[in-house]
């Protein structure tokens, strides 16, 4: 995760943050919280088997020092096809933290 400034936060504020997934774009479209991931720097989802592409996704979060009555950030992602983790040029956007690109 990174700041509104896209300086990446560390392990201790990402575990501050509180974050939703939706799934779609109509309002009854599910709602998914997301977790602390395996890399302590990051949050995650399990979205579940029923994924067809393409999607969109809205993530509404907020983000650590922000105030409990604060209205939380949207970002909404469209997907056309799965990401390849290993696949050329996916660490770019992340090449200046450490551990995160081999």
């Amino acid at each position: 995760m990174y700041d509104d400034h896209t300086k990446p936060l560390k392990a201790a504020q990402v575990r501050q943050a509180s974050a939703t997934v939706q799934i779609g774009e109509s309002d009854d479209a599910p709602k998914i919280a997301l977790a602390p991931g395996k890399k302590q720097e990051t949050m995650e989802a399990l979205l579940g088997e029923g994924i067809k592409l393409p999607i969109s996704l809205s993530l509404v979060i907020h983000f650590p020092g922000q105030p409990p009555d604060a209205r939380p950030e949207l970002f909404t992602f469209p997907f056309s096809k799965f990401t390849d983790e290993n696949g050329a040029g996916t660490c770019s956007p992340m090449a200046k933290m450490p551990g995160m690109c081999p």
